[in-house]
């Protein structure tokens, strides 16, 4: 469905919508997005198209409408990422098509209890309650954006499982991180050393790195402008060392795709879901870690090197300082010298 004009509006440099609501209203109006990037206009134009046939487009009977029809709604207007959706659809499948004004508590019971029977593909195991938690997040927030758009009165309580205490990570340690780069090479998988390194480096989301795109590196490699993060902050300038500058420069040469990590495997040009080669490298190299140990690691350095919690938080966008304060709590080398005083004083 077109919902944006190709042709300009007077001197505006900017993309005009043009589409019509279920009411027959027709809607021209600009969306702000220059007129060349047509992609980004029609992107804005979807998003008020769905807000303004949510005011006009209500059902006669409140809550009648189908959870496989305000799913894609919910999807457009919050701009889901991959996971969320992923949680939706599943939802949609074990709930079935039922309309949204009939779920209730015992609906959030069933999902927990599915939930729970999972196998995790990286453990072997049972699923942790936390991953079933937020697994269903997305259908609670889904039904409270549904209230403030009036398909239903209110979205049920449920309460959520009890979660296990999280996983003490250990950072890489340097011989940890050669032995990684070396299990790369003899394994057939040499495309992911830069990779690796460049998350040990940065700190940076897996998700994030892996989306790196050569449209989003600046000034031949000095930083990357990353467009949206998990905790929806938006177009955060990233400055990379000189030893990581020389790696960005090499694989935008190196890459073949739209993408500055470029896995041959990969259909969409990117380094793929690391989830098969990430299992050979790790048996390989004996070091049983994953990827969001990179991050360990890197705030761990950044502790050492005597950053400041409110440090933390800035290189690394986070926003609540819950987040990092438990790597400066677990600081070992603070640890190791208050252990040396509490000796020498006996």
């Amino acid at each position: 469905m077109k919902l944006t004009s190709d042709y300009k509006k007077g001197s505006s440099p900017f993309r005009y919508t043009d589409f019509k609501i279920p009411n027959g209203k027709r809607v021209q109006r600009s969306t702000g997005i220059p007129f060349n990037n047509k992609k980004a206009a029609e992107h804005e134009a979807r998003v008020l198209y769905v807000q303004l046939s949510t005011q006009v487009d209500r059902e006669k009977t409140l809550g009648s409408k189908l959870l496989s029809t305000v799913i894609p709604e919910y999807i457009t207007t919050q701009n889901s990422n991959d996971n969320d959706i992923r949680s939706l659809n599943w939802a949609l499948k074990n709930l079935g098509d039922i309309p949204i004004g009939k779920i209730k508590r015992e609906h959030f019971i069933k999902l927990q209890q599915i939930g729970m029977k999972s196998i995790s593909p990286e453990t072997g195991k049972t699923v942790l309650p936390q991953t079933v938690n937020r697994k269903i997040r997305p259908l609670r927030a889904l039904l409270n954006k549904s209230v403030k758009w009036e398909y239903i009165e209110f979205c049920p309580f449920y309460d959520e499982l009890d979660v296990v205490p999280a996983k003490v990570r250990i950072p890489y340690t340097p011989e940890e991180q050669m032995k990684i780069i070396q299990a790369c090479s003899a394994t057939n998988n040499a495309h992911y050393q830069d990779f690796f390194t460049v998350l040990i480096h940065t700190g940076k989301r897996f998700d994030s790195v892996r989306s790196m795109k050569k449209s989003d590196i600046y000034n031949d490699g000095e930083y990357w402008i990353l467009p949206t993060q998990k905790n929806n902050t938006h177009n955060e300038k990233v400055y990379f060392a000189d030893t990581t500058r020389k790696i960005i420069q090499r694989n935008i040469t190196k890459s073949l795709s739209e993408y500055v990590f470029y896995n041959p495997l990969s259909k969409r040009g990117d380094m793929g879901t690391c989830v098969k080669a990430w299992t050979t490298i790790r048996r390989y190299a004996g070091v049983y870690k994953d990827w969001h140990t990179c991050k360990t690691t890197a705030m761990t350095k950044a502790i050492d090197e005597g950053m400041t919690d409110q440090q933390l938080m800035a290189h690394f966008s986070h926003e609540d300082i819950r987040s990092v304060k438990h790597y400066s709590n677990s600081n070992a080398a603070t640890k190791k010298a208050w252990a040396n005083k509490v000796v020498s004083g006996i």
